[in-house]
């Protein structure tokens, strides 16, 4: 029984193969393509030999896009024998039905060949292939047949694994939290097959993002770059977002000045002036010892001790400060920064104008050091004070005290003036003492 079961089946499959087409399917993909090229993705043979059915009796191929690429990246399919073309066509969706019996006439064996043509805007790094599918239309003990499906090996379009440039922006890198974030993301992408840039997104690891107001403190923000054969790359820059601080309340922007310079040269001074009245700076003078670009400096005024600064100063205050920059560092050789104290504020605390000094905030020792402060000029409304700095940071301009270790400078000396009427009045007493002596000596 077993005998005879195998040997039926052994029959039915030679009589079905009497009526399929025959069908060989060859390997013509190539390893890799690239953006506007035509390749032979598929070959098959129909062959018409005795006792199968002709071309007449079959309805269509059908072809369809195999792999990752889509079908937008594909301009048109044509199907050739190699002398003539028997389809050529745009190719818009897949898959896509021919009709045989309207396009193919011989009737004898032909190899045909599936040819899609990329556009030259092809996605970069995803793979094509084809699947071709011949039904047939014969009817033979009532049944319909139909070849199985013949499929290339995947070619992969235009290999690019240059990766893009991401660049994060952050402009100022400092900011209170009622003003507009700064950060933003940018790319570009380069190469021997370059791509294209397909995505760029930032991202802040605050922890409201980008909304107003922004959350206090110092915070990163990445860009991230995306090119269109999926090769990325990611910059991250950091910011700090600043409390209004002092008497400027939530919501209110503080009084600041920002100047900007393309490029500043060694040997060149370079000065920003035109501040603000209400700003108690009248210029700043830049002086580097390597070519600095895009720098920027902004001086931000508070009315009362800034939230990121620990220690107050004592004593009577005119005004507290910060002095920011960037891209400027260590290539700073010095700063000159001219002071301003309005005259009646002085007169109003009782202080004349050598009682007044300027202090720098040094973050490491959460204390305020005084700078050699000099007496510039004068006119009508303010005093004027001139002080050399080698970096920035938050300044107070104040009356002139040694209370609590303060009244000494960045150096770790006792300003010069204090120390100059120290030893007036030293010499003073000595002088009364040797005139005392003199006068009693003469009286004997």
């Amino acid at each position: 029984m077993k005998r005879e079961v195998k040997l039926g089946i052994f029959v039915l499959v030679v009589v079905l193969s009497a009526f399929f087409i025959l069908a060989t399917s060859y390997n013509k993909a190539p390893a890799s393509t690239s953006a506007g090229s035509t390749i032979s993705m598929v070959t098959f043979d129909v062959s018409n030999t005795t006792g199968l059915p002709n071309w007449s009796n079959f309805t269509n191929v059908t072809i369809a896009v195999l792999g990752t690429v889509s079908v937008g990246n594909l301009s048109n399919i044509t199907i050739s024998n190699g002398t003539d073309i028997y389809w050529n066509d745009t190719f818009t969706t897949s898959p896509v039905v021919i009709i045989i019996n309207n396009n193919f006439t011989t009737t004898t064996s032909v190899n045909w060949t599936v040819n899609f043509t990329l556009k030259t805007t092809a996605t970069y790094n995803k793979t094509v292939g084809a699947n071709v599918t011949a039904i047939g239309n014969v009817t033979s003990s009532n049944l319909s047949y139909s070849v199985l499906p013949y499929n290339s090996s995947l070619t992969i379009v235009s290999i690019e694994t240059t990766a893009p440039v991401a660049t994060a922006t952050c402009s100022p890198k400092e900011i209170y939290e009622t003003e507009t974030f700064p950060c933003t993301c940018s790319g570009t992408d380069s190469g021997d097959a370059a791509s294209g840039v397909d995505t760029n997104v930032g991202s802040s690891n605050s922890p409201d993002g980008i909304s107003t107001p922004l959350t206090i403190g110092t915070f990163t923000y990445t860009c991230t770059v995306t090119d269109n054969a999926d090769n990325s790359a990611s910059d991250t820059e950091t910011y700090t977002v600043l409390n209004v601080g002092g008497g400027g309340g939530a919501g209110t922007s503080l009084p600041k000045n920002t100047h900007s310079f393309s490029k500043i040269t060694p040997g060149v001074v370079s000065i920003m002036k035109d501040f603000d009245s209400e700003i108690g700076v009248k210029q700043i003078q830049i002086e580097v010892n390597n070519e600095a670009q895009n720098v920027k400096i902004t001086v931000t005024k508070y009315d009362g001790k800034p939230a990121e600064v620990s220690v107050s100063k004592s004593g009577k205050v005119y005004q507290y400060l910060q002095i920011s920059e960037q891209n400027l560092g260590t290539k700073l050789d010095k700063a000159t920064v001219q002071f301003r104290v309005e005259k009646s504020w002085a007169s109003s605390n009782g202080l004349d104008k050598a009682e007044v000094s300027v202090y720098k905030f040094d973050e490491s020792s959460s204390k305020w050091n005084e700078l050699t402060t000099t007496f510039a000029s004068e006119d009508s409304t303010y005093y004027y004070y001139d002080a050399e700095l080698d970096s920035f940071s938050y300044f107070a301009i104040s009356e002139r005290s040694l209370v609590g270790g303060e009244g000494t400078t960045a150096t770790g000396e006792t300003p010069t003036e204090g120390r100059s009427l120290t030893w007036l009045w030293i010499l003073i007493a000595l002088v009364i003492v040797v005139v005392v002596w003199l006068m009693m000596r003469k009286r004997q």
